[in-house]
Formats: structure tokens, C-alpha cells, sequence
């Protein structure tokens, strides 16, 4: 790993465990085995390396998401497969434990650079979600901007239980839940058939 690497990945660290304001260049240094000043070589300032970090997770959560559809085996179990996977990565790698803190409690001074990366990153997964979504039989009464936003708040909910739940109630809680948004996004079968 070269060292603009491993500064990425220390500050990706810190970040996560720290925050913004409470992470420190002289830390990143001191465990990158550099000094403070070579931080500058590879990154502007701490803004800098901050937006590199989000962009490198970005980066990341995408191509979780894109190897999540790829091995999806059918539309409702490869959708909850997706959902499964992300909801896990959001909530145990330290790319997820970033992005679900830089999302929740942005920097102040860098609030709209984080809104505007994290809406274009919406966008972006709107892209590879609408195919599944559209393998799925919809209800007529359900459009597919619908059910995306239902899915997000799906995945949201996942992710944040895992903070307060035990590895069986957080099972229980998704798989209570997966059912509830499949009865509601489904076609339904008239009565009289």
C-alpha cells in the first residue's frame, strides 16, 4: 500500500471512530508512520482528505451493491439478498460505520458537500435498484419511486437496529419487516380467482 493509500485508509479509521472534528492530522501521521507535513503531499488539507475518504467509500458501497445484484438469484429473494448484505455492511465494516456517521452528522462547514455526494449517490443507486425492482410483480397501486423509497427506509431501519438489537431480535425485526413491504408492494390476487 503506497502512502497516500495508507493515509486514506488511517483517516477512514478515524473518521469513523472519531468524527470530523475529533479526528487529528498529527494522529493520522503518527499511525501512517509519517510526519504531519507529508499528510500535505497527498491531500490539500483536512477537508480534502475528508472528501477523499467519502468518495472512496462511495466508491465502495457501489461496488457492494453491484456484486449484491450480480449474485441476486431471483427478484424478491435477490432484492432481500441485496438488502441483507448492504444492511451487514453498513453496520460492520468501517466503510459502513463512516458513511452511516459522515450522513447522520456531517461535518457543518463540509454539510452540503455531503449532501450533494450523498444525493447523487442516491441517484446512482437508483440505477442499479429500478431492475430489480421492476423483475418484481408491483401492485398497480405501487409506483417504482414507491417502492424505492420504501426500500431505503427498509435498509435504514435494518442498519440502525443492529445498534440497539441483539443478532436474533435484529433477525426477527428484518424478517417481520420483509414481509410487511412484500405484502404491500405485491401484486394481490383478486379474491374471486
Amino acid at each position: 500500500m503506497n502512502t497516500a493509500d495508507s493515509i486514506l485508509q488511517t483517516a477512514l479509521s478515524e473518521f469513523a471512530e472519531r468524527g470530523y472534528s475529533g479526528t487529528s492530522l498529527n494522529t493520522i501521521a503518527n499511525e501512517v508512520g509519517i510526519k504531519k507535513p507529508s499528510i500535505y503531499n497527498h491531500f490539500k488539507n483536512k477537508e480534502a482528505l475528508f472528501e477523499a475518504v467519502v468518495k472512496k467509500v462511495y466508491v465502495d458501497y457501489m461496488q457492494t451493491l453491484k456484486i449484491e445484484i450480480d449474485k441476486a438469484p431471483s427478484a424478491e429473494a435477490g432484492l432481500k439478498s441485496i438488502l441483507w448484505g448492504l444492511a451487514n455492511y453498513l453496520s460492520d465494516a468501517e466503510e459502513g460505520k463512516f458513511y452511516m456517521r459522515y450522513i447522520l452528522f456531517p461535518p457543518e462547514a463540509l454539510a452540503d458537500v455531503v449532501n450533494r455526494t450523498f444525493m447523487q449517490f442516491e441517484e446512482d443507486c437508483n440505477k442499479l435498484f429500478l431492475p430489480v425492482i421492476n423483475r418484481l410483480e408491483l401492485s398497480p397501486d405501487v409506483t417504482d419511486e414507491e417502492a424505492l423509497d420504501a426500500l431505503y427506509c427498509l435498509l435504514d431501519g435494518w442498519t440502525v437496529q443492529t445498534l440497539y438489537y441483539s443478532h436474533d431480535i435484529v433477525l426477527r425485526k428484518r424478517e417481520a419487516s420483509w414481509k410487511v413491504f412484500m405484502e404491500g408492494v405485491s401484486r394481490k390476487e383478486s379474491k374471486g380467482s
